[in-house]
């Protein structure tokens, strides 16, 4: 596909996202009480990776991109060093996902995660940055038909005793440009928090850049690439370090299903 025929297609689907996806804001989420959240803190946990739209997901067991974390030319490993600050875990309910910082302004920081991550949340999402701060939000910005979210983190929440710990992260890298350059069978790495936060990289292929898959309904991306239990809603990266995608799910063939750039990008609007 050419990159004036990408562009076209681009701003086609984005105008259909903007015209699906609803914007009505946030949902707000009544504060949970010092009891209760003692009582979530001990309730078991599980790693989301499996219900979204009417598809069951299973994860990933081999990737045939996958690297040793050990080889100085793997770029798993790079993007992990590189950009591991950009990821968070998420805690919602029972349920336990991956984030990515999307972009952050003097007011708000906004946390791109995958939708059904945040199925289970109750009275708030506990969010764990990349220096063990954690934090909980009760506002959350869904998308109507993509699997997208956004969670919505007062900036003075990251200062606690004249400690700003909001210094330690960073937004990941964003370009419409890169994101259009991105071509079937280039490179892409999966990024997500299962053990910790960023702890997993895992670097494959990129299948198809745009496919309809019917279990969700929209225009998605495909990769061939390892996703394990937990690392919903992390990031899928190009070579480069750049944001192209959020993970959603793994189909029965092993191949995840990608939300691209353009919807969280028509869910910021």
């Amino acid at each position: 596909m050419t990159g004036r025929n990408r562009g076209l297609l681009r701003s086609i689907i984005l105008l259909m996202s903007i015209f699906l996806i609803s914007c009505a804001g946030k949902d707000s989420l009544p504060s949970t009480t010092g009891a209760e959240q003692e009582q979530s803190k001990e309730a078991p946990v599980q790693e989301q990776s499996t219900e979204t739209g009417k598809a069951v997901f299973t994860p990933i067991a081999v990737s045939k991109g996958l690297m040793d974390d050990e080889d100085p030319e793997n770029p798993a490993g790079r993007l992990q060093e590189r950009c591991g600050n950009v990821s968070v875990r998420i805690q919602a309910g029972n349920l336990i996902g991956s984030g990515i910082i999307y972009k952050s302004d003097e007011n708000t920081v906004w946390i791109a995660t995958a939708a059904h991550v945040l199925d289970n949340a109750q009275d708030s999402v506990k969010i764990t940055f990349s220096d063990g701060f954690a934090t909980a939000t009760s506002s959350i910005k869904r998308a109507e038909k993509q699997d997208v979210a956004f969670l919505l983190v007062a900036r003075e929440a990251l200062v606690v005793d004249g400690t700003d710990h909001g210094e330690n992260y960073r937004c990941a890298p964003v370009s419409l440009e890169a994101y259009d350059a991105v071509q079937e069978g280039d490179l892409v790495i999966a990024l997500g928090s299962k053990s910790g936060v960023g702890e997993e990289a895992y670097a494959g292929m990129l299948l198809q850049d745009y496919v309809l898959l019917e279990d969700f309904g929209v225009y998605m991306m495909v990769a061939d690439v390892v996703t394990k239990p937990g690392m919903s809603g992390g990031g899928l990266f190009d070579a480069k370090g750049h944001l192209i995608g959020i993970l959603c799910g793994v189909s029965d063939d092993d191949e995840v299903a990608v939300a691209p750039l353009l919807s969280l990008m028509a869910l910021e609007e």
